[in-house]
């Protein structure tokens, strides 16, 4: 957006949008798998457009949320969410499509590979060497070469299936392409540099285990022998295990240097960016790769991903009068203000937990008065009400900041939840008046497909000979807000309150407001989307879950649940992931004392160890679900861990 430069003395009045640093963040989210995320926030990627302004600012970071690492895997979660399950070939080829689109790049001069590679050397500040670079560029060239004769080779079989040199073509490319994957990966894993590759990695991999499925959909017709196709089977399942444990082990190493880098508060958003990115780029990937298997998912598959990702915290100032290219970001006023630890900032971040929605929140402010004539009113304190899954008021009650006199209500569960896909901060920041705060928020979101919002804005009165505007953008695709935080500033020589920073959470829009039971597809429920279980514990999701998980202690919870109305005792396979220290027996009622199940279940995993990708196994029962069946009651010993109960239509 263009920067404005007003030199002259001017007195602003309830103009929360024209403050000395009339600062823009925007979050916005989209409610489809087409439409964006936008950050747009004037501390994270700076833009100045006019004349020579038109430069990233010299002393400032560059590229904090890069557009192209977020936007490149984001579409691809969604475009794979959109078509799990076993395909027809027209919607296979259409997939392909898209995904070269996202990693090759759809219009000349684009590199994503290459952005991806700029970025993580940018969020782990370790630079690849030239060979690791060029190794890893070449083998993908190379590979965007094989895949494309390959999708052809597909497309042309889609258009003469009866032809046997068609089908044959297909067939040997497939082979191809196959090999040269396996050749091509170690390139992403070159050592010393696995955490630096590893979103290369993770996307390569995702389209070796693609290629790999469709020798299971297609290779009879192809004219293969079952013995090939059950080699390329037992390829896939052992490649998702290998690539999979590499994915987590490395995103891993990452976090830990980066935290072990240093206590300041820069070290800390340092470390919780590669965390968002990184779980973008990596983690949701890896949630969803068991999902090709089409012998364990032969059917369209509606899959969630629970797990929060934080935005950066909110608010920076203009430390020098006049000088509108010197912008500092709070985590940069280290001679101002005092910082808050990595721990205290850490600390903010909602601990491992139930999935809740957003029911209310109250937002109080403070007036800071700066001169005879000026005035600032900013937010510095928050309640915020959040509900389980299907719980008639809200049960979670978060208190952080001050609380003052002045409060001001909003309400976001009017018709059941309201996913806010967009939030707008117009911030105050100006060094003389030694104040960072928020005095203008809107809160966007759907109701009946029609994008409605409500407002936080309060008065201020500032005079001043200049000012300007700076805006930025930084995009995440397909997140719904689901927590709010903040934390204060205060002047290093003096007990005074210089600011308040909020910080926002996010989780991915594909999390459905009720746990509706699909007839025609496999409907997967994350057990933290159940309510109650006080006597187990929710733990952080280890990376292969897309969502935390929760450890079995006698009662897990009730997991809420609406079976389909058309059918009467509509027959389901409920089949449950899980991984256990220990061998034990899960019960599970439906609908109360209606019908229980014994489900015994082995020890996946020693006491103690860490999880990996076969720390995970399935159970499972048949079951019948009518339609008064409201809830599924879970019972266990200890040594148990719940990631996500399926139903497979029978």
């Amino acid at each position: 957006m263009n920067s404005k430069d007003e030199n002259k003395l001017n007195t602003l009045n309830n103009s929360s949008n024209q403050s000395t640093s009339n600062n823009s963040e925007r979050f916005s989210l989209a409610t489809d798998q087409t439409s964006t995320l936008q950050i747009e926030n004037d501390v994270d990627y700076l833009r100045v457009s006019e004349g020579a302004e038109n430069e990233v600012l010299s002393n400032h970071e560059a590229l904090i949320s890069a557009p192209g690492l977020v936007d490149i895997t984001a579409n691809i979660t969604s475009t794979i969410l959109g078509a799990l399950g076993v395909p027809v070939l027209g919607t296979i080829v259409k997939l392909y499509s898209k995904l070269f689109g996202f990693l090759w790049g759809a219009t000349p001069g684009q590199d994503p590979w290459k952005e991806l590679m700029d970025r993580v050397e940018i969020l782990i500040e370790q630079k690849l060497t030239e060979y690791a670079r060029s190794k890893a560029l070449a083998e993908l060239e190379g590979l965007q070469n094989i895949m494309k004769s390959y999708v052809d080779a597909l497309e042309s079989w889609q258009n003469n299936s009866r032809n046997s040199q068609a089908r044959l073509l297909v067939q040997q490319r497939f082979v191809v392409a196959d090999s040269h994957f396996k050749k091509a990966m170690p390139s992403f894993a070159i050592k010393n540099y696995e955490v630096s590759l590893l979103p290369v990695y993770a996307q390569a991999a995702n389209l070796h285990l693609l290629l790999l499925r469709d020798s299971q959909i297609f290779g009879k017709e192809w004219g293969m022998p079952q013995n090939e196709i059950d080699i390329f089977y037992n390829e896939q399942l052992n490649s998702l295990e290998k690539y999979s444990d590499h994915c987590v082990e490395w995103y891993h190493t990452g976090l830990n240097q980066l935290k072990d880098k240093g206590s300041s508060a820069k070290n800390w958003v340092d470390y919780n960016r590669y965390r968002r990115e990184m779980t973008l780029a990596v983690l949701d990937i890896v949630a969803l790769l068991p999902n090709y298997d089409i012998y364990m998912y032969p059917m369209p598959v509606h899959a969630e991903l629970t797990r929060e990702i934080y935005t950066d915290p909110v608010g920076s100032y203009l430390p020098y009068k006049g000088n509108f290219y010197d912008v500092m970001s709070w985590y940069e006023m280290t001679k101002a203000y005092r910082q808050p630890t990595f721990q205290e900032l850490e600390n903010l971040i909602r601990k491992p937990s139930r999935f809740t929605w957003i029911d209310n929140l109250q937002m109080y402010t403070r007036k800071r008065q700066s001169s005879q004539y000026e005035y600032y009113n900013y937010w510095v304190g928050l309640v915020l009400k959040q509900s389980l899954i299907s719980a008639s008021e809200p049960n979670v009650i978060i208190t952080s900041g001050e609380i003052t006199s002045e409060k001001d209500r909003f309400d976001f569960s009017f018709y059941g939840p309201l996913p806010i896909y967009k939030v707008i901060c117009n911030y105050i920041g100006r060094y003389e008046s030694s104040l960072v705060g928020v005095n203008q928020v809107e809160f966007y979101y759907l109701v009946n497909n029609t994008p409605e919002k409500q407002e936080y804005k309060k008065d201020i009165v500032v005079m001043q000979q200049s000012q300007k505007t700076i805006d930025s953008t930084e995009e995440l695709n397909n997140h719904t807000l689901s927590f709010i935080e903040s934390f204060d500033l205060y002047w290093n020589n003096k007990n005074e309150k210089g600011g308040t920073i909020p910080i926002f959470g996010w989780t991915h829009h594909s999390v459905a407001p009720k746990n509706i039971i699909f007839e025609d597809k496999i409907t997967q429920v994350p057990v933290i989307k159940s309510n109650d279980g006080t006597q187990s514990e929710v733990i952080q999701g280890p990376g292969y879950t897309g969502g935390n998980l929760i450890r079995g202690s006698r009662y897990m919870g009730n997991l809420t649940i609406t079976p389909p109305s058309s059918k009467y005792g509509k027959k389901y396979r409920m089949r449950i992931r899980y991984a256990a220290d220990s061998d034990g027996l899960l019960e599970v009622q439906i609908h109360k004392n209606r019908s229980t199940y014994q489900m015994p279940f082995k020890a996946t995993m020693k006491k103690g160890e860490a999880f990996k990708f076969n720390s995970f196994q399935y159970v499972e029962k048949e079951v019948t679900l009518e339609t008064f069946h409201a809830g599924i009651f879970l019972n266990a010993h200890n040594g148990l861990y719940l990631d996500k109960i399926e139903f497979i239509p029978m």
